[in-house]
């Protein structure tokens, strides 16, 4: 479930504050602006969804691939970002 929470954040959360943030730097050009909101909200998006499982489960557990692991919390990652980004798209597209 800690997955699900992990998209979620990422989808509605994680971009508006990006979007924010890039939207007070103000850039010159939309252009500009657009790569600066890109290259921040991957960064933060890669971070949130493998470094802090990556830490959580391997640094404080020490727990690869058992139940709740790393490999099988991730997995629950991948499949609820197939999932869930379109259900949301498809309930509100804005």
């Amino acid at each position: 479930m800690i997955s699900a929470v992990i998209v979620l954040f990422n989808k509605f959360v994680l971009a508006e504050v990006f979007h924010k943030i890039a939207d007070m730097e103000n850039w010159s050009t939309k252009t500009k602006l657009n790569i600066a909101f890109a290259d921040s909200l991957s960064l933060g998006l890669f971070l949130n969804s493998a470094v802090i499982t990556y830490l959580v489960e391997i640094m404080g557990y020490k727990n690869y691939y058992g139940a709740g692991g790393f490999i099988y919390t991730e997995s629950w990652v991948f499949l609820w970002n197939a999932v869930l980004p379109p259900l949301v798209w498809l309930i509100n597209p804005y």
